[in-house]
């Protein structure tokens, strides 16, 4: 069979999704903080007069001009997640608890035989009722989201939907009817006519009113619609778990408070007299005028029919309570039971990784002859430890793999990654854009895997390659010399025998530098050493297979060619090695310590830019270029960049473009400077082949690998001496590395050396280094 079609289709399918991925890519450019400036610069250049308006109504209403370049989308209309609708929606949340609260004792506590008995918050309900019918209004000028989830800013469209849905307009008008403005106006009415009202239709009147105002109680279905709204919010601030629990709390409270409210007119209503109401209450030692101290007795009763307690101290006494109650029996035992299940399947999920756990602890207890209770203490923290490890990695790894937009599979990857891969030597002080370096890291955890390790535990041997990379997420790793060393530390040793040069903890890499071709275990640090667990610790391994394949997506063409780069530099060491050129001698102790601390100086750069000092920097330029080998698909990338920008269609591209395809390549121009009238890109950008103020797809290929290849090696190493080498205020000591500056940079970037390490440090490198000049002399 011939199978050259189908690789054919494959791989036609695979540059497919590389153009989908490189156009995300622009877009993220586009969007991008670092041309933000020049940006917003040229907006408020051009900007007219009602600008500051569009602004305030940007900020507030979330109205705003569509633009397309930048992918705002814009709205002609009330945005919904505007800070307006937010504001409106938490007024609404709180006049809604405030209604479940009042409106049951408004109609059933409230003695309104006397229409001239103002409720005491009459005037505050009238401003809730007018805030409703607000509400109502403002959702014909809220914009909406269809069920795709795409917004729409069509007045039509949204009234339409709005007047059609079943929880719509009909619903919150019916909700919303202002009846407050109902009892002021009896109330006034009552103040003005007062001795003049005809008794007869006055009792007609009450009694209408008695009958209308018993629809107050429809407005609490407004809180169904309310809790709907709020639950992403709670869930996301709360927690789901917790915001059920608030939920049922909650539902259960306003439902005894609304029965209680209820048995208390019942009460009233059905007693034969009122003297049999007031010896009711007597005999609960309650005075009959304390309207509170009666709710109390009611609510009492409530709660524990609900609850299934019945003391039997209160009961019905009369028809219309027994009617009550039976339907109070009813409804208390639907919402019991739904409570009841409500909180065990609550229970349930909480406890489901428990009892994972219980189940690989309690095997170790059917074993025959028992354990003894030293082992079993050590087995159970070893498996408790374990699955918790293995628990977490692979929920991280679950919700990684799911199909997600790149910005957000970009912010869950940032709070899951949380830093743990920005140790390692070939993303430390990498001068891309932050994203390309975390996308990266969530790849790397993607094919990971998770391995424990106890205490004591070989982690790595140093007789053998290094064949992956390993990060430490939990527990310490301690990096010793081989026993056979001959710089091993009498000092230093530990149980096995060994030197022990320092401890790793979470974030710390081995192997980092495999992926170039050293296959030493710590060769980033320069040594060969043995890694042993000193507690018990996991890592995360990743095959260098799976890292060749991460480095071929476009996305970490940027990494792909750093790592390139120290490939090279590392070949021609090894080639000056075999022809037999000189090899300075140091001890290992000393290399590794002067890595260690170089490391966290140049992760320091990365953390707090503004402590690398500014050092020359040659400008790479396009005679540069032709040191670098591209290939095909590289090009082709950079092409395919090229050609998106020029929209034009005449082959050259102008500043303010270059610009975006080189953030879009993964490099990070510097803040862009404002000229006369016109962008500045970077100055390194500002090479004679664009002199003309257009370049050509030759041009920017020229560019990009002088970019690539045109960074001097020795940069980092002048920025790491001339911090460690910085003024102390002794004039004496300028340009040189003391034992106090050491100290002070150890603590500044967190180098955990001690003051012996440091001393041994300045001490013998010194002595290394007169050794050398001394032969050098004699020779």
């Amino acid at each position: 069979f011939d199978l050259s079609p189908l690789a054919q289709n494959a791989a036609e399918l695979e540059e497919q999704e590389d153009r989908k991925r490189l156009k995300e890519k622009l877009k993220v450019a586009l969007e991008s903080e670092s041309l933000g400036a020049s940006q917003g610069t040229e907006r408020s250049a051009r900007a007219d007069p009602d600008r500051a308006q569009e602004d305030w109504l940007e900020y507030l209403f979330g109205i705003c001009r569509p633009d397309r370049r930048n992918g705002k989308q814009g709205s002609r209309l009330i945005h919904p997640n505007s800070r307006f609708v937010q504001g409106l929606m938490f007024l609404s949340g709180v006049s809604l608890l405030y209604t479940a609260v009042v409106v049951p004792a408004q109609i059933f506590l409230w003695d309104f035989s006397d229409p001239c008995n103002m409720f005491p918050t009459l005037v505050f309900d009238v401003a809730i009722d007018s805030f409703f019918l607000i509400e109502v209004a403002c959702q014909f000028v809220i914009g909406t989201f269809d069920s795709t989830e795409t917004y729409c800013d069509d007045i039509r469209f949204i009234v339409a939907r709005y007047l059609t849905a079943v929880s719509g307009f009909w619903f919150d008008c019916f909700t919303s009817v202002p009846w407050a403005y109902m009892d002021i106006a009896v109330y006034q009415a009552c103040e003005r006519r007062v001795g003049t009202i005809n008794p007869a239709s006055y009792e007609r009147i009450l009694r209408i009113v008695k009958i209308v105002r018993m629809l107050k109680i429809v407005r609490l279905l407004k809180c169904v619609k309310v809790v709907e709204a709020i639950e992403d919010y709670a869930v996301v601030y709360v927690g789901s778990p917790l915001f059920k629990i608030m939920r049922l709390i909650i539902v259960a409270i306003f439902s005894i408070h609304l029965f209680a409210c209820i048995f208390y007119r019942v009460k009233e209503v059905s007693a034969a007299s009122k003297d049999d109401v007031a010896a009711f209450y007597a005999s609960k030692n309650v005075d009959n005028e304390n309207i509170s101290y009666k709710y109390l007795v009611c609510f009492y009763y409530v709660i524990t029919t609900f609850t299934t307690v019945g003391y039997g101290d209160i009961y019905a006494m009369t028809d219309g309570e027994r009617v009550y109650c039976i339907f109070l029996f009813l409804c208390a035992a639907s919402l019991f039971g739904t409570i009841i299940a409500q909180v065990n399947e609550i229970a349930a999920h909480l406890t489901t990784k428990k009892k994972d756990l219980d189940e690989i602890l309690e095997a170790y207890l059917g074993v025959h002859p028992r354990l003894d209770a030293n082992t079993m203490f050590q087995v159970r923290k070893w498996e408790r430890f374990q699955f918790m490890i293995g628990y977490e990695h692979q929920q991280h790894k679950t919700i990684l793999e799911r199909t997600l937009p790149e910005s957000l599979k970009l912010s869950i990857a940032k709070k899951i990654e949380n830093n743990l891969f920005s140790k390692i030597s070939f993303l430390v002080g990498l001068q891309v854009i932050g994203e390309i370096r975390t996308l990266f890291s969530a790849e790397l955890m993607l094919r990971s895997k998770t391995l424990c390790f106890s205490k004591g535990s070989i982690i790595a041997d140093s007789q053998e390659g290094a064949r992956c990379l390993m990060v430490i997420t939990s527990g310490q790793v301690g990096a010793e010399l081989p026993i056979d060393s001959d710089d091993a530390d009498k000092e230093n040793k530990t149980e096995n025998g060994k030197t022990l040069l320092y401890v790793f903890e979470r974030g710390d890499s081995i192997g980092d530098a495999a992926i170039a071709g050293d296959s030493r275990w710590a060769g980033a640090f320069g040594v060969n050493v043995d890694l042993v667990a000193r507690s018990h610790c996991s890592v995360e391994m990743i095959m260098l297979e799976d890292m060749q394949a991460i480095l071929e997506k476009f996305e970490f063409f940027p990494i792909k060619c750093r790592v390139q780069r120290a490939k090279e530099s590392l070949k021609s060491y090894e080639k000056q090695s075999s022809r037999g050129a000189p090899r300075p001698s140091f001890d290992t102790k000393l290399v590794f310590f002067w890595t260690l601390v170089a490391r966290h100086i140049s992760r320091g750069f990365d953390a707090r830019p503004h402590l690398r000092p500014p050092t020359p920097q040659a400008r790479p330029t396009a005679a540069d270029a032709g040191d670098v080998a591209l290939s095909e698909a590289e090009e082709s990338q950079i092409k395919d960049i090229f050609l998106l920008f020029d929209t034009d269609g005449g082959g050259t591209i102008d500043m303010l473009e270059l610009g975006f395809a080189m953030v879009a390549l993964g490099f990070q121009p510097k803040q862009p400077k404002v000229g006369k009238g016109k962008n500045q890109v970077t100055e390194h950008m500002l090479d004679p082949i664009m002199s003309d103020g257009a370049m050509s797809l030759e041009e920017f290929t020229a560019l990009m690998k002088g970019e690539l290849s045109g960074r001097d090696p020795m940069e980092e190493v002048r920025a790491i001496f001339a911090v460690l080498s910085r003024a102390d205020g002794n004039e004496r000591h300028n340009g040189f590395i003391t034992l106090s500056k050491l100290q002070a940079v150890c603590y500044d970037f967190e180098v955990r050396l001690s003051s012996k390490e440091l001393r041994m440090m300045i001490r013998d490198t010194c002595a290394a280094c007169s050794a050398r000049a001394a032969a050098a002399a004699g020779s």
